[in-house]
């Protein structure tokens, strides 16, 4: 049986791993969601007044289920059982 997923919270790490404080930091990210599979899953990052970026869309389990962002060096952060 695989181990259990465990997500990041806050609390976990308090200090910021990206600054979205600047509106354009969103568009270094990339939606990587199971479209690219044959899925139904959509995604988003944008950039909301308080300086945060705010993650949103619908997973489909029809196919795999995923929704990630990917930052442009190629690092992904993948919030799929959270």
């Amino acid at each position: 049986m695989p181990p259990a997923r465990r997500c990041v919270t806050p609390a976990d790490h308090p200090l910021p791993l990206f600054d979205f404080r600047e509106p354009l930091a969103v568009r270094a990210w990339t939606a990587i969601d199971d479209r690219v599979m044959g899925g139904g899953s959509v995604s988003t990052l944008r950039h909301d007044a308080a300086g945060h970026a705010v993650f949103e869309g619908e997973v489909s389990l029809d196919q795999s289920g995923l929704n990630a962002e990917r930052w442009g060096d190629g690092a992904m952060v993948s919030f799929s059982g959270c």
